[in-house]
């Protein structure tokens, strides 16, 4: 059973969804994966939530649920790191920004855009952003940015990119 946590919000209901699962059906093999799960869980190191799934899928796409399948079904072995972008998030250090709140875009069929959180675009001045982007990496001495905005507006990331 696959389970995606695209945003903070669902999951606890994913993990209570994920217990009521085990408890009906104890061999089923449960594995999480979205958005959330992609972005924030990749230094996971809570072991009991594994008490609740027995797989988190970290990239997007189809393949990685696929290269779990053929794991599943021995076709494939346990490995820890499933592609080169997952041993780049774990090799490096990344500073995590936000370029802005809410979401630019507001026409996604899966996307409640009558949240507040979602509807209200506030981008940061792509000056402030910068200034912010430096002061981060002297202070912690990696240059790495993670920005995990919603949804960020290629406007503003080309601009952020051209300065």
């Amino acid at each position: 059973m696959g389970l995606t946590i695209p945003f903070p919000g669902n999951c606890y209901a994913a993990l209570r969804l994920a217990k009521t699962v085990r408890a009906v059906l104890p061999r089923a093999k449960i594995a999480l994966g979205g958005g959330f799960a992609g972005g924030y869980l990749r230094d996971l190191d809570e072991p009991a939530v594994f008490e609740f799934v027995d797989y988190v899928i970290l990239d997007d796409g189809e393949r990685p649920l696929e290269c779990l399948l053929e794991h599943l079904q021995s076709r494939r072995p346990r490995m820890r790191f499933p592609n080169a972008i997952t041993q780049l998030w774990l090799d490096l250090r990344w500073n995590r920004l936000t370029l802005a709140h809410g979401c630019y875009w507001h026409k996604c069929a899966f996307c409640d855009t009558t949240l507040d959180y979602v509807c209200r675009y506030d981008p940061a001045p792509v000056a402030l952003t910068l200034e912010r982007m430096e002061r981060i990496a002297a202070e912690t001495g990696y240059t790495g940015f993670h920005f995990v905005d919603q949804a960020a507006s290629p406007k503003l990331l080309r601009e952020l990119s051209r300065r």
